[in-house]
């Protein structure tokens, strides 16, 4: 699966890099949500008496390895990676305790090409496992935008926050415990929370703003319908507004973007990300401005087995220099073990098995295994001093000597 990634990393020009597992707490305190730290994180205090944090996520890390660079590299730079992240949350089908993370960031311009590029990359990552675009949506919406809106209708810096808070719980509990607990949480507001999560377009968001519409909302509304134009250019056609979509961390302040499964597929987003205009300046002072995203492994595995694209992980890459070697009897070991690493050192990828068995056994495990090719060995072979190999498709066999095999 990481093959097929880095294969869509490598066409948008991506490097790959990588970073510690334990940062400090204050590193992730700064920007991610205080739910994040606090309830869904592991972390402790070490012999030093320092406050550790094993990373429940990527994108501060890279801010922070970013920062130390971005002054002697031309910009904009182009990173990703693929690390193990850990969250303190209950297992279930798609979130894990411990699990394997696909991060892309694209930091030092704030173009919204680069915004479309991340939808782009998206689309080329889904490609390359045959998905197409009816299998997943990607929504989007953002923050300026909402932010505006807010502050158009009365909302102070608190209840933006709870605002941002309740809209993205939508979707995780039932619609009339939600739509309860959005009575309960926001009061004379709540009537505007729910006719905000009925407008799925810019236009009926503006409807919204009506009169108390202001520049800054005006331009905000002006940069979603060029991302908008920006994406249906590059021939993506599976971009939508979603008023839901707002990402739960605090980092993010302009476009942000979930993906989710339209018919087969995990219930909850697949993947999520959007920009960040002041995550750098934290670590180097200056404001630069990026965009990226972030889709465990676990839940986009959940995805293809679900439409069919899983691929078959018992199939050799490498099926046409790739074998499975065994001999016939425990004395033939060391020059069976003497072949193998002749047919590596000639460009062969070869599994050896330590144990001696039978022909039509170690046959069937071969094929099991998805080999094209065995390489055997019994006692005519070691009077020769040869190993036979094998085409499991054809049958067909060719002995080779042992100081001979390529």
């Amino acid at each position: 699966m990481l093959e097929k990634i880095s294969a869509a990393a490598h066409s948008f020009a991506y490097e790959k890099y990588d970073a510690p597992v334990l940062e400090p707490v204050e590193l992730f305190s700064a920007k991610s949500s205080v739910e994040l730290v606090n309830e869904q994180s592991y972390n402790f205090t070490d012999k030093g008496g320092r406050h550790l944090i094993l990373r429940p996520e990527m994108t501060p890390s890279m801010a922070r390895m970013m920062a130390r660079v971005i002054k002697e590299k031309p910009k904009p730079l182009r990173w990703y990676s693929f690390p193990n992240c850990y969250r303190y949350e209950r297992p279930q089908k798609g979130r894990l305790r411990e699990f394997r993370q696909i991060n892309f960031d694209l930091v030092g311009t704030n173009s919204i090409y680069a915004d479309a590029e991340m939808i782009s990359l998206l689309r080329s990552v889904f490609s390359n496992f045959g998905a197409s675009e009816n299998t997943y949506s990607i929504r989007f919406n953002d923050r300026r935008l909402i932010n505006s809106l807010l502050g158009a209708h009365g909302f102070n810096a608190e209840q933006s926050i709870l605002f941002f808070s309740t809209v993205d719980k939508k979707g995780k509990m039932p619609d009339a415990d939600y739509n309860e607990y959005i009575r309960e949480k926001h009061d004379g507001q709540a009537e505007f929370v729910l006719k905000y999560l009925q407008a799925d377009s810019i236009s009926a968001i503006s409807e919204l703003a009506g009169t108390n519409a202001t520049a800054e909302f005006s331009q905000a509304a002006d940069k979603c319908r060029e991302f908008i134009s920006a994406v249906n250019r590059l021939g993506i056609n599976n971009l939508v507004f979603s008023p839901s979509t707002v990402r739960g961390l605090d980092y993010y302040t302009g476009i942000v973007f979930e993906i989710f499964a339209e018919s087969a597929g995990p219930a909850r987003a697949l993947c999520g990300g959007g920009r960040y205009d002041n995550l750098l300046g934290l670590f180097s002072g200056e404001n630069l401005s990026g965009t990226g995203f972030g889709m465990g492994v676990y839940i986009l595995g959940l995805f293809l087995e679900e439409n069919g694209l899983l691929p078959d992980f018992s199939e050799k890459t490498a099926s046409e220099k790739s074998a499975f070697c065994f001999f016939t009897e425990p004395g033939l070991a060391s020059l069976t073990a003497a072949a193998a690493a002749q047919m590596r050192l000639n460009g062969w990828a070869v599994e050896f098995e330590p144990e001696a068995g039978k022909i039509p056994k170690m046959l069937g495990k071969a094929q099991k295994k998805g080999y094209k090719f065995c390489l055997l060995l019994g006692p005519d072979e070691e009077k020769k001093q040869c190993i036979v190999l094998k085409n499991l498709e054809n049958g067909e066999n060719r002995e080779i000597k042992v100081t001979q095999v390529h």
